[in-house]
């Protein structure tokens, strides 16, 4: 069975800039919007310290690029309790663990973070799972960053607030 009418879908080009993700929102990948993860990080005032972090490591360009699709946990300045010049003398091997392990590799909202009594998530760092524990409200990762406030939207991820940084760790919580 054969149409007789024009063929008009090569006029609708919408597949090629319109994409719909897993969760049927609609997401549109256009350049230059103005709110990335790294321009979230540029534009809070209370996010510095690990913005500091982000520029050490040279990882500005994988969060401003528009089809990333990252989870990151971050510190408030007012929460951390190292000084400036720690963050000025940190080995920059260091500060790619402490940036990696703070970043898992797609976007993940805080109602699934807290959907779970107990719950592991592969971060960046290929060595490193964040182990999870949602107790009366309370979101701990790795049992010592809280999660304060979650769910600042990008257009390339989310970002979760904690109140301190989330430093790689050597211990395994799980058998």
């Amino acid at each position: 069975m054969t149409s007789t009418g024009p063929y008009t879908q090569s006029l609708n080009r919408t597949h090629m800039f319109s994409f719909t993700d897993l969760r049927g929102e609609s997401r549109n990948l256009t350049c230059g919007t103005g709110n990335t993860l790294m321009d979230q990080l540029d534009k809070h005032p209370e996010m510095t310290k690990f913005k500091s972090l982000v520029e050490k490591v040279e990882m500005r360009p994988q969060l401003t690029q528009p089809q990333a699709n990252f989870t990151l946990f971050v510190p408030l300045d007012k929460h951390v309790k190292q000084p400036k010049e720690f963050f000025d003398n940190l080995d920059r091997g260091f500060a790619k663990q402490i940036v990696s392990t703070s970043t898992l590799p797609r976007a993940i909202p805080g109602d699934l973070i807290r959907s779970s009594p107990v719950s592991l998530f592969k971060s960046m760092n290929s060595d490193q799972r964040l182990y999870i524990t949602n107790i009366n409200d309370i979101t701990q990762i790795n049992n010592c960053a809280r999660i304060v406030l979650y769910d600042i939207k990008t257009d390339n991820g989310i970002i979760h607030v904690t109140d301190e940084f989330i430093v790689p760790v050597n211990e395994t919580f799980i058998n």
